[in-house]
This record gives C-alpha cells, sequence and structure tokens, in this order.
C-alpha cells in the first residue's frame, strides 16, 4: 500500500498552489524533462517506483518522470506508478494528465480512497467543482464502507473546503508523500 499522507489545509483549499521545498525544479512537460536520466535504472518491479519516490520526497520531478514512464511501460496496470506519475503531474500543474493517470488508478482500483480525494484536487485547480465535489463526496463512501475514520475525517473536511466560499491560496500547504 501507498503511504499517501498530506495536509489537510492544503487540499481544503482547493490545491490552489502546491508548495515544495526549494520548489519544483524543471517542468515535468518540458522536452528536456522527458530524456531518459543518465544513471542505470533499477528493473526490478518495485525498485522503479522505489527510486521514483526518492526522487519525488526530494522534489526532484524531472528524475521521477522517466522512471514512472518506464515503470508504466513494463507495467500499464502499475497502479502505483499510475498514482505516482498523477501526482508528479499535479506538482507540475499538468492537470489534464494528473486526471488522466488518477482515473486509471480508480480503473484499476476502484476503491482507491486517495486517488479520488487527490482527483478532486486536479479537478479543483482545474476549475471543475462539481466534478472536484463528486470525487470527495466518493472518497467519503470508500472510507465509511472502509470504516477508515481517520480518511473519512480528511475527506470531509475536504468537502466543506470545496463548498465553502472565497477560498484564499494563502493558505495552502505542501503536498507531502
Amino acid at each position: 500500500m501507498i503511504d499517501r499522507k498530506f495536509s489537510i489545509p492544503l487540499i481544503v483549499v482547493g490545491l490552489g498552489a502546491l508548495v515544495l521545498s526549494g520548489g519544483c525544479g524543471q517542468n515535468a512537460s518540458s522536452p528536456a524533462a522527458s530524456k531518459p536520466i543518465k544513471t542505470s535504472i533499477p528493473t526490478a518491479k518495485g525498485d522503479l517506483t522505489r527510486q521514483a519516490k526518492e526522487f519525488l520526497a526530494e522534489g526532484d520531478l524531472p528524475k521521477a518522470l522517466p522512471i514512472l514512464k518506464t515503470a508504466l511501460l513494463a507495467n500499464p496496470k502499475d497502479s502505483e506508478a499510475h498514482f505516482l506519475l498523477a501526482r508528479v503531474m499535479m506538482l507540475s500543474k499538468n492537470y489534464e494528465q494528473a486526471i488522466a493517470h488518477f482515473n486509471a488508478v480508480i480503473a484499476l482500483k476502484p476503491n482507491d480512497a486517495d486517488a479520488y480525494l487527490f482527483l478532486a484536487g486536479c479537478y479543483d485547480l482545474s476549475g471543475e467543482k462539481e466534478k472536484a465535489v463528486a470525487s470527495v463526496e466518493r472518497s467519503i463512501k470508500i472510507y465509511t464502507e472502509n470504516r477508515d475514520a481517520k480518511g473519512l475525517k480528511q475527506a470531509l473536511t475536504i468537502l466543506q473546503g470545496l463548498k465553502a466560499k472565497d477560498i484564499s491560496p494563502d493558505d495552502i500547504s505542501s503536498v507531502s508523500k
């Protein structure tokens, strides 16, 4: 299971801006970011996602991107790689691609409440508030079915924030993995 901790205030304010210590670096959708990195890429299934997680934790999106793309070429049904690539796309403000990869996670794991919450953030940042609310409501149903009190509390707080008026981007915290 993926450890998907994130700051509630970040999602509550609709993920209006994402802040990483030291910045996000190069835009992950740029041509230079698509070039393979010049280090040896592990080939074992878990090694690719583990290495990508390390780069994400360091805020090094350009290095995480080709590793995740390689992982998905090797296994297009790798829900963890889709989730991590969606996070890279989200942090790079490429919400359309982030939405596509979060939806891929949901297609592979329909009861992944975390994917629904992050999907809600992407929808909100894309100006699709109704879809954002629907995604959070779906996560609430899943958390309730799974008796996950912590997740349910987060989702309810997020839903309240999405429905609130005049959310300020100044209140945003960083997403942590």
